[in-house]
């Protein structure tokens, strides 16, 4: 599976990552090889999520935030 679609070292941005569907998600595209970025409204969700895919091998980041708040539009 670390082939899958060519993901390797591929940056893949997921929304909601901090658990459930968006979790799984980013854990299959890190073990797929991708550079994931985990972004959620529960910060410490997100990186626990992160941290874990690192720890196994990955590459990730955490990010906390609203993707529906507009800030400086």
């Amino acid at each position: 599976m670390t082939d899958l679609f060519g993901l390797k070292a591929t940056p893949c941005l997921v929304i909601g990552g901090a658990s459930g569907i968006g979790r799984a998600t980013a854990m299959m595209l890190a073990r797929a090889g991708a550079s994931v970025a985990v972004a959620d409204l529960d910060g410490d969700g997100a990186a626990k999520v992160a941290e874990e895919i690192a720890a196994s091998g990955g590459r990730s980041v955490s990010l906390a935030g609203d993707v529906l708040e507009a800030k400086g539009a």
